[in-house]
């Protein structure tokens, strides 16, 4: 599962939104990724919602989405996915996890997510720079903007 980049249908990751742990990957994510390819979306977000109409995608927010090419990935196959659009040492890191069971990767993932509030309990509403704005989805009616649902 290498991620291509592709402009046309960027690859989307969605976030709980009131999740201090979840806020901080997304800052993890913009301070090491290798290009700007990467968009995000916090899971509450009414084009979230739409998207996931669309898809016929039922979530929760326990576990980050990755939409990419067309389909959505989630716990430990999202994290890994994202890890190829991460810098060394973490895209190595990435290859490494792709040889872990999925049933361990996703028990692994799950301890995590259980734990993600008491690790960091409040958001810390880092705002994103100008630059990285307009990588953030939040508005119905955009997901047009990624491709024809």
């Amino acid at each position: 599962m290498q991620a291509q980049h592709d402009t046309n249908h960027p690859t989307i990751l969605f976030y709980d939104g009131d999740c201090g742990f979840c806020d901080r990957t997304v800052q993890f994510m913009l301070n090491h990724e290798k290009d700007s390819s990467l968009r995000f979306s916090p899971l509450q977000s009414a084009f979230a919602e739409e998207l996931f109409q669309a898809h016929a995608v039922t979530h929760d927010f326990s576990s980050i989405l990755v939409y990419h090419q067309g389909k959505f990935y989630r716990k430990s196959k999202a994290v890994i996915l994202l890890t190829s659009f991460l810098k060394q040492p973490y895209l190595f890191l990435g290859s490494i996890g792709k040889c872990i069971p999925d049933r361990w990767a996703d028990w692994m993932y799950e301890g995590i997510a259980r734990r993600r509030k008491k690790l960091w309990p409040t958001a810390s509403c880092v705002l994103p720079s100008p630059k990285d704005r307009q990588r953030f989805f939040h508005d119905s009616g955009k997901t047009q903007q990624i491709e024809q649902v």
